[in-house]
């Protein structure tokens, strides 16, 4: 045996004694052993859960763990919503008949029946056009999948799970997430805090994420858990996996030290921030002398908003999409749940304007 090895002396870095799991996650904070807790209770229930955290969290990972001590051995189908076009998410999700269009050349079990008796998950459900939403919205209110090009309604007994990084509040408010849908969803809603406000489990997680990429035989010297300490690590756990692997790569012998691990620059240059100074927050570019803002619904206020731009533009929705900063396929939804008619608006502002040109 050589013992001059140095990875065959090195021992892993001691887990911390105060340590919780959960399956395959690990955690000694305080809020890692709340969202354990909430897991292991929410685990047997069959209402549907919505995770939201920050990129990289391991919002899958609790996904798999709900899945695992409360339907074990059962079907385990994940979606990532933000992956696949819509026409492809409709045949992935509800499944399609045979010949129900061209190329389809035999029937196609979507996810939603594929998981009967088991778990869905659907991540970045944020992703999702409005009209896959009213039909996801259908299929959790009735248990019953339409496959496209089908005739009967096919039954399943799934549970869905669904995990978001957006603020979906925001996104119903901007008219890109449909309201009850939202309710339908966050019935039980699991928050995962991001790294940062965890940054006392760094050395635990160091330790089991090189324990698992290198079989323990890699630790990290002090002043490597110093400079990791310094980052924001906006990318969270992902990010810190990524920087392990490139410091194992570049490490010589059995222990990473600061110089073998390169933190990337756009912590630097995109610093985290809670709070923006007041002079940095841009006034909308709606006149706002048109909407009278007491007394009325976000919709009402939101309808307001979109017309007078639409005005402004001549009921060019390029344009209007352009200037209230929406995708075009985004305001086309919201003009069809506002029941808004571009033409018409241009049609009746241009009839108005001549009709006063005429009394003048």
């Amino acid at each position: 045996m050589n013992h001059s090895d140095p990875r065959r002396t090195l021992r892993p870095i001691p887990i911390p004694s105060k340590t919780d799991r959960c399956l395959r996650l690990v955690g000694n904070s305080p809020q890692s052993r709340a969202l354990f807790r909430e897991i292991r209770q929410l685990a047997g229930e069959h209402c549907p859960v919505l995770i939201h955290g920050e990129t990289g969290t391991g919002k899958e990972l609790v996904a798999e763990a709900l899945h695992q001590l409360g339907r074990p051995g059962r079907p385990w189908i994940a979606i990532n919503c933000a992956a696949i076009s819509d026409s492809l998410a409709n045949s992935e999700l509800f499944g399609h008949e045979k010949g129900a269009f061209t190329g389809a050349v035999g029937r196609h079990e979507g996810a939603f029946e594929r998981a009967d008796g088991g778990t869905l998950f659907l991540d970045e459900i944020g992703e999702l056009s409005l009209p896959l939403q009213a039909k996801l919205l259908r299929v959790l209110e009735t248990k019953e999948i339409h496959r496209t090009g089908g005739g009967k309604p096919v039954k399943s007994d799934f549970r869905l799970v669904a995990a978001t990084h957006r603020d979906l509040l925001r996104e119903v408010a901007a008219g890109r997430f449909r309201q009850d849908l939202l309710f339908r969803l966050g019935v039980a809603v699991v928050e995962i805090a991001p790294l940062r406000e965890r940054i006392e489990e760094l050395p635990l997680l160091t330790t089991e994420l090189l324990g698992r990429e290198g079989g323990g035989l890699f630790q990290l010297a002090e002043d490597a858990i110093a400079k990791l300490k310094t980052h924001t690590w906006p990318g969270n756990v992902r990010e810190l996996a990524n920087v392990l692997t490139r410091g194992r790569l570049r490490c010589q012998g059995g222990t990473l030290r600061a110089s073998d691990l390169v933190l990337p620059a756009i912590d630097r240059a995109y610093p985290i921030r809670t709070e923006w100074p007041v002079e940095q927050v841009c006034e909308p570019r709606v006149a706002w002398g048109t909407v009278k803002i007491e007394g009325c619904t976000l919709a009402e206020i939101e309808r307001e908003a979109i017309l007078h731009t639409l005005r402004a533009c001549g009921g060019n929705q390029a344009e209007a999409a352009r200037r209230l900063g929406l995708p075009r396929q985004t305001l086309n939804d919201t003009l069809h749940r506002l029941g808004i008619v571009p033409a018409a608006v241009h049609r009746i502002h241009r009839f108005a304007d001549e009709s006063d040109q005429a009394v003048a």
